[in-house]
């Protein structure tokens, strides 16, 4: 769709509970010249294009021009927690998806395939423990909220949460809703959508539920507080989703106070690419995959300072951002402008004060150091593994020796994995561990790192990653594996022509 460039705009029917007499039917011609038949609230119009409000809480932005009718209708009324569920399943393989419901909340679980009954029965407590951390969230978002006194309403729409056990599901999800725009769906753990309303997740994020607990303060920001499709800036979007952000599903901490992991990365950052002053004026380093982690860590610093050093000044930017209507521009120097009113200082200023602030709360909170990984051990957690590596050299060749312990972290059915750990020469071994258990171990007995990528030159090497790969049990990539082990993830298998 052609760039939307709104100037002028009147925000229709955009309060919670507005009335069905809000709701048109709307005859539009999409881009492959079909014609469609929409039956929407007209939730913000302006210059080139409406934003048109589904019962189901998703949302179309059209051009005017393409609009050939518009006539009056009934409803839609937002859609139930139950009947949510049932366009998922229209939307998603019904047979792989499952899902759990409360009065505000629509849990599912996309799976990677059929699952036996035992599978069964653990898929439907996960979607259970999601939807209590869900509850949770909820609860301490709403504290926080009403403690800085944001101008906070309730949802309209049930809040929905995709878990995809498959990677590639997901990665196709995520460039199907972001049009690749952004960051690349390989290097994206999860996601809110403003247009869908809808939260996805990788499965092995639930691990942990940082992300999942990220994502979904984004949802409850733009269901009770922003108006979406609003010019909310990215900074403060990320800065109090990081805020939040814990390692459990215990929700024990939030944007007042200090997370240790933010704190100590903010300390040391590896450059200076990112400056606040660039991420209040614009939303650009936030967009790609090369400054997006250092972007990150400054939007957690400068939403930290605001809450803990200026919170009236603060309220009433939440109140202001609020206040905002769906599709307007802001042009970058009122962007800058509107916060150094607000605030009473330039961000430069604000920022040159931070270090020393920070020292301080860190010593006053007890914030500890994060711990160092003895030498020579790794672990790594990724695609439903955790993978304990110890590699240490071997006298004879001078080559590194390899072994350790693999865990299955699926929390609904055993899995087959190919475990590679690469050296800074090139050189690499692996194992295939076949149908581990739920929670099962496997040891990864002691290799050599002989075997060379393509294109290296091998010999020794004292630095390694490790590269994890998971398949379905019996899957015809399982198989594959068990005859001939791939190259490591994230390696091409053509470049071994």
């Amino acid at each position: 769709m052609r760039p939307v460039l709104a100037l002028l705009l009147i925000a229709i029917c955009t309060d919670f509970g507005a009335g069905d007499a809000c709701a048109d039917t709307f005859v539009y011609t999409d881009e492959q010249g079909e014609q469609q038949t929409v039956e929407a609230r007209l939730f913000a119009s302006g210059q080139d294009a409406h934003a048109l409000l589904k019962a189901d809480g998703r949302m179309e932005v059209v051009p005017q021009a393409v609009v050939e009718k518009r006539e009056p209708a009934d409803g839609p009324a937002p859609l139930t927690p139950e009947q949510m569920a049932e366009v998922l399943k229209e939307r998603f393989d019904a047979d792989r998806l499952r899902t759990h419901t409360d009065d505000k909340h629509v849990i599912a679980l996309l799976t990677a395939g059929p699952l036996d009954r035992r599978g069964e029965t653990r898929a439907k407590g996960f979607l259970q423990k999601v939807g209590r951390f869900m509850d949770n969230v909820d609860t301490v978002f709403t504290r926080f909220a009403r403690d800085m006194r944001f101008p906070l309403h309730d949802q309209e729409f049930p809040l929905v949460t995709i878990v995809f056990e498959s990677d590639d599901d997901f990665n196709k999800f995520t460039e199907e809703n972001t049009g690749g725009d952004g960051l690349s769906a390989k290097h994206i753990a999860g996601f809110y959508s403003p247009l869908t309303n809808w939260l996805a997740i990788r499965l092995e994020e639930c691990r942990t539920f940082r992300v999942p607990l990220h994502e979904a303060i984004h949802q409850q920001m733009y269901n009770r507080v922003f108006q979406r499709l609003a010019p909310i800036p990215t900074w403060f979007d990320e800065g109090i989703a990081t805020g939040f952000e814990n390692n459990g599903e215990k929700v024990d901490i939030h944007p007042a106070k200090i997370n240790g992991m933010y704190a100590w990365l903010s300390k040391n950052i590896p450059s200076d690419d990112v400056k606040w002053a660039d991420i209040v004026n614009n939303d650009d380093s936030f967009q790609g995959d090369i400054l997006a982690a250092e972007s990150y860590i400054e939007a957690w610093s400068l939403h930290w300072m605001l809450v803990t050093q200026h919170e009236e000044a603060y309220a009433k930017y939440v109140q202001q951002l609020a206040a905002r209507t769906p599709l307007e521009e802001q042009p970058a120097e009122q962007r800058t402008a509107q916060f150094a009113e607000i605030f009473g200082k330039s961000v430069e200023e604000i920022a040159r004060e931070f270090p020393r602030v920070l020292e301080v709360g860190m010593k006053r909170q007890k914030v500890k150091p994060p711990q160092d990984t003895p030498d020579g051990l790794s672990l790594t957690n990724s695609h439903l593994a955790e993978v304990k590596i110890f590699a240490e050299l071997d006298g004879g060749s001078g080559q590194m020796q390899m072994s350790g312990q693999i865990k299955n972290e699926s929390p609904i059915r055993p899995m087959t994995y190919h475990i590679a750990v690469v050296t800074s020469s090139g050189t690499y071994t692996d194992w295939v561990i076949d149908s581990l258990e739920v929670n099962g171990t496997s040891p990864l007995p002691a290799k050599i790192a002989a075997k060379v990528l393509p294109g290296t030159l091998g010999g020794p090497a004292s630095r390694f990653v490790v590269r994890i790969r998971s398949a379905l049990p019996g899957s015809e990539t399982a198989q594959q594996w068990d005859r001939s082990p791939p190259l490591p993830e994230g390696f091409d298998e053509s470049e071994e022509e």
